[in-house]
């Protein structure tokens, strides 16, 4: 127990000394192999020199990445016509300088797009005097409906009393008393005249009231089975009128009196009414384009008497801010980001140097040829009365983009440092004695030759960058 109280007492002791420990190995093992370590009676660095030094120094350092650009518009417009046609009206030539509002040119349908206006606006308006005559009319709907319920319960009930009468009599009891006598007074006469005057004008007359009788008598006495069946499907028809009829007086009644179908519908009626108008509108304002920014004709596809769809007919670019679309080498990716400035020279301007802004990096790479290429957008700087506002979209360059740069900054070369993992540095600075000491440094930005050392270090210290090449 008293061994484990010292040991937990000490921990903070061991564990900085275990790390220094390996540090220390390493840095043996580094300097052992390198040769500047010797075993004998005593352990030092030689005396003599044998790696190469360099003094921590105070500078700039900029870190950079080349590539090539051309010129594009920062911004432009496209513009179409909203319907095919032919163009009858062009007021602007390719190069042309134009202000916002500006007319550029028609084509010849507008009469044709303006009738469809007329037409389309008189159907909204038809299509909202319907749905405001099935609001206004709920009160009536109610009404209408309540009467079409008790005219289907009227229905019913003579149907269905029909139907109960099926297995009686038609007739009263009195008429049907009456028709059987009729019948058998006639049945008597017929009988009375024999069969040896059939066919007389006695016996026709005869015959003729006998099967009158006999029709009254069976019409009244019972119902026919045709009959039977065409009550049995009155009914069914009556219960499905009335059950209908209720069904739509309980839905009116609930929606206040409207019924929410026919609004859907009316309601759906008047947004197409209205969407078809929109759109009409929208075809009569395309059929004459006008310049929504002041800029540059760069682009026009056709003249006066063309043919032309709905694509892209004139192109307007502001000139005065200018873009250039960039594209360096995949190596550099790291060096590109949103941001960083960048500094560009014209070929047509060779002696020019315009100064920009990556504001836009592409996230997939491209092809060009056989390498593959990053790239990114740069907003130059206000061109404004340069000689750039003179020069064709699409003229080449060459690009140097910053992506980091410090000033005044201590400075070691890169392969003074020595990678000990977790992205960590660490210098052998030689001390007063002229032996070498392993240092933890922060390094900041960093290209191929040179590092910037955030802490650690101080400016004329003496490091190690390297074995000299005269060592064995």
């Amino acid at each position: 127990m008293s061994f484990l109280k010292n040991f937990a007492s000490k921990k903070k002791i061991w564990i900085p000394t275990i790390v220094a420990l390996i540090i220390i190995g390493g840095t043996g093992f580094w300097l052992l192999n390198s040769g500047m370590i010797s075993f004998g009676k005593k352990t030092a660095v030689e005396a003599s020199p044998s790696y190469q030094t360099s003094l921590v120094r105070k500078g700039d350092l900029t870190i950079t990445a080349t590539g090539t650009g051309s010129l594009v518009a920062g911004k432009s417009v496209d513009l179409s016509f909203s319907t095919e046609g032919i163009v009858q009206e062009l007021n602007v030539k390719a190069g042309d300088k134009v202000t916002k509002g500006m007319k550029l040119a028609s084509m010849n349908n507008a009469k044709t797009l303006e009738a469809q206006v007329a037409a389309n606006e008189l159907n909204v308006l038809q299509a909202q005097k319907n749905l405001n005559d099935l609001q206004s009319s709920k009160d009536v709907n109610l009404a209408e409906a309540y009467q079409a319920v008790l005219t289907a319960q009227q229905a019913y009930d003579e149907a269905e009393k029909k139907l109960q009468r099926k297995d009686y009599a038609r007739c009263s009891d009195t008429v049907n008393t009456q028709n059987l006598a009729k019948l058998q007074r006639a049945q008597d006469r017929l009988n009375e005249i024999g069969l040896r005057y059939q066919g007389s004008d006695a016996w026709n007359e005869a015959k003729n009231v006998y099967d009158t009788a006999l029709a009254n008598y069976e019409y009244c006495i019972k119902y026919t089975d045709q009959e039977k069946t065409d009550f049995q499907a009155s009914l069914n028809v009556a219960d499905v009128t009335l059950k209908q009829a209720k069904a739509k007086y309980e839905t009116l009644k609930a929606a206040s009196g409207i019924d929410p179908d026919e609004l859907k519908l009316a309601e759906a009626k008047l947004d197409e009414a209205q969407i078809k108008l929109d759109l009409s509108k929208e075809n009569l304002a395309g059929s004459t384009l006008t310049a929504t920014i002041d800029g540059t004709v760069t682009y026009l596809k056709a003249n006066v008497g063309a043919y032309v769809d709905t694509s892209t007919y004139i192109t307007i670019s502001d000139l005065t801010t200018s873009d250039v679309n960039v594209s360096i080498d995949e190596t550099d990716v790291d060096k590109l980001h949103v941001g960083a400035k960048a500094k560009v020279i014209f070929d047509s301007l060779p002696n020019e140097t315009y100064s920009g802004e990556v504001i836009q990096v592409n996230p997939q790479l491209s092809s060009s040829g056989q390498y593959r290429v990053a790239t990114a957008v740069i907003s130059l700087d206000n061109i404004s009365g340069s000689n750039l506002e003179k020069m064709p979209l699409g003229v080449n360059a060459s690009v140097t983009i910053t992506s980091a740069e410090v000033k005044d900054a201590l400075l070691v070369p890169a392969n003074a440092l020595r990678a000990i993992g977790d992205n960590q540095y660490g210098v052998f600075v030689r001390g007063n004695d002229g032996n070498l000491i392993f240092k933890i440094v922060e390094v900041g930005i960093m290209d191929s030759s040179t590092a910037e050392i955030k802490s650690g270090l101080q400016e004329n210290d003496v490091i190690s960058t390297g074995i000299s090449s005269g060592t064995k």
